[in-house]
């Protein structure tokens, strides 16, 4: 096992807990602890999945290796090695670290970006986005369905649409709160359900109720296959985030709300206009009153 770098400073815990506890490490936990040692300041920029990668290990077998060195996870550990590392540390060195995981990182978006792009392109998803945005065009109240991380996504599209001149109802909670926004949906055109991947039972029970009262709806889905897509009228499939890339889980989704907002806004152009024309002037009376 190699010594600890000199130009560490003389409090290097993660140095000590190595050496105490390396005879328990396996080896692939060797292989994660090793990497970790000598490229200290590199791995303050990196997640569990880039040191897994550089290790030929897993995500997991890198988290146990800090756990079993005694850190609670990876954030601990990269703060004491932080601490650590001497003040005079190299900041050319620094920065073209930084230069790299900032590329990195604009290539990632780009690519994840651009594989969203794709799969919205195809034809089933054209068809789907098609039907979705005529729904929601024609309709003078759209409720947006988004429950647990997709609840604030649910609200945003509500409120979007909103400027097309279109009344839309978030039912974005749970429990006895969703039952209470189901109430209102008899006043709904068309339902949007933006699917997590946490919420089945509750977004099924959504749908259901939707198609009850003869609402029709269209589903942005992870999954093509589910029993949630069999029962909607229309599905539109987006690719998962990959973890690996650092990205919000809901960039894909993002994107295509995006898409329907301002496809929507262009087939309701005068509407939008006369909407958002209204906002700005309620907006400078508030103004002037509040002065």
């Amino acid at each position: 096992m190699r010594t600890v770098n000199k130009t560490h400073c003389n409090n290097d815990i993660y140095g000590e807990r190595l050496r105490a506890r390396y005879h328990q490490l396996p080896p692939s936990q060797h292989a994660v602890a090793r990497f970790i040692d000598e490229n200290r300041e590199e791995v303050l920029h990196h997640t569990a999945l880039d040191i897994a990668a550089a290790t030929h290990t897993s995500d997991a077998t890198v988290i146990r290796t800090v756990k079993t060195l005694g850190f609670a996870g990876l954030r601990e550990l990269k703060n004491i090695i932080g601490h650590s590392l001497a003040p005079a540390a190299n900041l050319t060195e620094s920065m073209a670290i930084i230069a790299r995981d900032v590329n990195a990182g604009i290539d990632r978006v780009l690519a994840t970006n651009h594989l969203v792009s794709e799969l919205l392109s195809r034809p089933d998803n054209r068809h789907a986005i098609t039907l979705a945005v005529a729904l929601i065009s024609d309709a003078s109240n759209v409720a947006v369905l988004g429950l647990g991380n997709c609840s604030a996504l649910a609200k945003y599209s509500a409120r979007m649409f909103g400027h097309a001149g279109i009344h839309a109802l978030a039912i974005n909670r749970s429990g006895v709160r969703m039952a209470e926004q189901l109430c209102r949906l008899q006043c709904s055109d068309m339902m949007l359900i933006i699917a997590g991947q946490l919420s089945a039972y509750e977004e099924l029970s959504g749908l259901r109720e939707a198609k009850r009262l003869g609402i029709p709806v269209v589903v942005i889905d992870y999954a093509s296959n589910t029993r949630l897509n069999k029962e909607a009228d229309a599905v539109i499939t987006i690719p998962c985030a990959p973890a690996s890339n650092g990205l919000n889980p809901h960039s894909p989704i993002m994107l295509c709300l995006d898409m329907l907002l301002l496809s929507v806004a262009e087939t309701r152009a005068q509407h939008t206009i006369n909407t958002l024309k209204q906002i700005n002037d309620l907006h400078r009376k508030i103004s002037r009153h509040n002065r």
